[in-house]
């Protein structure tokens, strides 16, 4: 019943998160068990509490377990996917009653954590490198075209399709001086002008990015269907060459395991507690004026 399903990054709080980064696996066999105290509490040496980030049975925190008893699991098992050092993910299982995993299992378990994080990097690493040859293609078919042109718009427009495969855009605007190229779906030419006007200032290393235009420039709204997204590259400010590129939006709905908005409680002296979601039914969102 959990398949396909989103949770918000506060289900795991940071404290937790680091847990889960020092330990392949983390497991509880019995989410009712009666916790122990450790004698004494703090190490008489040090007279510092005894560090059980690495123990197998360390006892975890009260909201994790009313997160399962919500949940009606009572016995779960997470296995940590690590890339870069930091949590990518978890393997998370669930059962219904107490389940006890023999040391064999665990360990089967925790390799497969390890194999499965090394095959995350490497197909990454994979992806990155193919996608960096297709851009180093791209950029040797500009340089061609660009040194046999007489002007800079002629040798841009030759290569429309191979402009919009850059950035993976189904818009882009050509823009020298008062010329404008439009290539694909893109605004009209008067609201690229004004585009224009207000861009300019905002320019950072002569780069400007946003995935959702309308929200911080209104007039965008009237094309929010073919330009929710923009990038901008000033090639010249002397010059007054740009290009923008345009991304259009892509209206999503999100599956999430109960409302993400993580409550706060109000406990019965006054003080504010937080507290686990109650609900695991499915709650939908849907994410409008942004682009991929």
């Amino acid at each position: 019943p959990y398949l396909n399903l989103h949770y918000p990054p506060s289900d795991i709080p940071k404290q937790a998160r680091q847990l889960y980064r020092l330990n392949w696996l983390r497991l509880i066999p019995d989410a009712n068990y009666q916790p122990v105290e450790i004698t004494p509490i703090d190490n008489p040496i040090t007279h510092q509490p005894l560090d059980l980030s690495l123990s197998v049975l360390r006892s975890v925190s009260p909201i994790h377990l009313e997160y399962l008893k919500n949940m009606g699991v009572t016995a779960s098992m997470s296995v940590s996917l690590i890339q870069d050092k930091k949590l990518w993910g978890l393997i998370a299982c669930h059962h219904s009653s107490p389940k006890y995993m023999s040391y064999n299992t665990r360990t089967v378990c925790e390799f497969i954590g390890q194999v499965m994080s090394v095959e995350l990097a490497n197909k990454e690493a994979i992806e990155d490198i193919d996608y960096k040859r297709l851009l180093k293609s791209l950029q040797t078919q500009f340089i061609e075209a660009l040194s046999q042109a007489e002007h800079f718009l002629d040798g841009i427009v030759q290569l429309d399709s191979q402009l919009l495969s850059l950035a993976n855009a189904t818009g882009a605007v050509i823009c020298s001086r008062n010329q404008f190229v439009r290539i694909g779906e893109t605004p009209p030419e008067e609201a690229i002008q004004a585009l224009l006007t207000w861009l300019k200032p905002r320019l950072q290393h002569s780069l400007f990015e946003t995935s959702s235009l309308a929200k911080i420039y209104p007039a965008a709204e009237a094309f929010t269907s073919i330009a929710s997204g923009m990038l901008a590259l000033e090639i010249s400010k002397v010059h007054q060459n740009y290009i923008l590129w345009f991304r259009p939006e892509v209206i999503q709905t999100v599956n999430w395991g109960g409302n993400p908005n993580k409550p706060v409680e109000i406990s019965e002296d006054g003080s504010l507690r937080m507290s686990p979601r109650q609900s695991f039914e499915l709650w939908q969102e849907t994410v409008s004026g942004s682009c991929l």
